[in-house]
């Protein structure tokens, strides 16, 4: 049993004290910061890194993938890994490029332009020749050459 002066973790009823765990909480997003002041090339080594280990097991699973529905041998399906993987980052490349093509020229207009430009109208003006059905290339904003992408 417990005693009635031993509490609970967390704020007494009515006190409008913060718990510890909203202590914790902050406490770890600034250790996490000083960490990232502290240490980027660790972080962005470790970012890195995982990065690789994720995609290459991703590349030995669609490798074994390949090689048990088609029937490959192993040597094929690593070179059929590696055009899905060079298509792939083709695709990714040509996808941050004419995003970047887009947002550019917005970004060049200055603070006053981007004053008068909400959140959501600069979303859906750089995404709207992105995955939407409806979009057509007529309307896509010209770039400054007068052309579209």
């Amino acid at each position: 049993m417990s005693h009635p002066e031993q509490t609970q973790l967390g704020p007494k009823p009515g006190t409008g004290t913060p718990c510890h765990s909203f202590k914790l909480k902050h406490g770890a997003y600034a250790a996490g910061i000083g960490v990232l002041v502290l240490f980027p090339d660790v972080v962005v080594h470790a970012v890195l890194q995982l990065l690789h280990v994720i995609i290459g097991s991703l590349e030995l699973t669609v490798e074994h993938a390949l090689q048990e529905a088609l029937q490959v041998s192993r040597h094929t399906a690593q070179i059929m890994t590696a055009w899905i993987g060079l298509a792939a980052l083709a695709g990714l490349i040509g996808w941050l490029y004419r995003w970047l093509a887009r947002l550019l020229p917005v970004l060049a207009l200055g603070p006053a332009y981007l004053r008068t430009v909400t959140l959501a109208g600069l979303v859906r003006w750089l995404g709207a020749s992105y995955g939407s059905a409806k979009s057509t290339g007529s309307r896509r904003a010209p770039l400054r050459n007068g052309y579209t992408d």
